[in-house]
């Protein structure tokens, strides 16, 4: 019989012992992964602010063609500032494609990734001048598809002077006549010139007086 007994006091000691492991390690897991947590916490907290999303749009909202414009407005439109810096070329102004302005970038110059070249067309209205185009050139295509230019004055009595300005974007808070390139054209649009828009919803008898009319001009 105290054999039994004995027996059933040691099971039980061997039950109770076990559980007390069990609840220490339990513990040190809670621990453990508590610290982990933590620390991982802490780590995010030191870089996210570095990497955030919402520092790379703010970053992005740094640059606005209005603030530049402002900013560089005595540079931009001095009339007799014309730079040699040379960041775009080939600039044309085509006339039988709605007067769409096209370039390439300059023989020798780099664009950095993340950098674009910003090209800005104004034309000279009365003592001031508006902005008519503004394109990025970036570094995979290096040229400036055509843009459509809004050229106001039609006569050559009354012509477009347009002031083409190209700079790299990452430098737009530090402009000056060394880092820019400041191009000039004066574009005639001839106000006899037979216009097709003109044609295209008249019928046939109105589109030959149309075409009287402008040889009888």
């Amino acid at each position: 019989m105290l054999k039994k007994i004995l027996f059933i006091i040691l099971v039980f000691s061997f039950m109770i012992a076990g559980s007390l492991v069990c609840m220490a390690y339990g513990d040190d897991d809670i621990v453990e992964s508590s610290y982990l947590v933590t620390e991982s916490t802490d780590f995010l907290d030191l870089v996210a602010p570095a990497v955030s999303i919402e520092n790379i749009v703010l970053q992005e909202e740094g640059y606005s063609d209005e603030a530049v414009i402002e900013k560089y407005s005595s540079l931009f439109f001095d009339t007799e500032d014309e730079t040699e810096i040379e960041l775009i070329r080939d600039i044309v102004v085509n006339e039988f494609h709605n007067y769409a302005l096209s370039a390439i970038i300059a023989e020798g110059v780099q664009i950095d990734e993340g950098d674009n070249i910003v090209v800005m067309a104004f034309v000279q209205k009365d003592d001031s001048f508006e902005l008519i185009a503004s394109e990025e050139v970036n570094r995979l295509y290096m040229c400036l598809e055509p843009v459509e230019l809004n050229l106001p004055h039609v006569g050559k009595d009354n012509p477009n002077y347009v002031r083409i300005i190209a700079f790299r974007k990452n430098s737009y808070d530090n402009l000056s006549l060394a880092n820019i390139q400041i191009h000039c054209k004066t574009i005639v649009i001839d106000n006899k010139k037979f216009d097709f828009e003109s044609t295209i919803h008249k019928g046939p008898l109105d589109t030959i007086k149309h075409v009287n009319s402008k040889i009888g001009e």
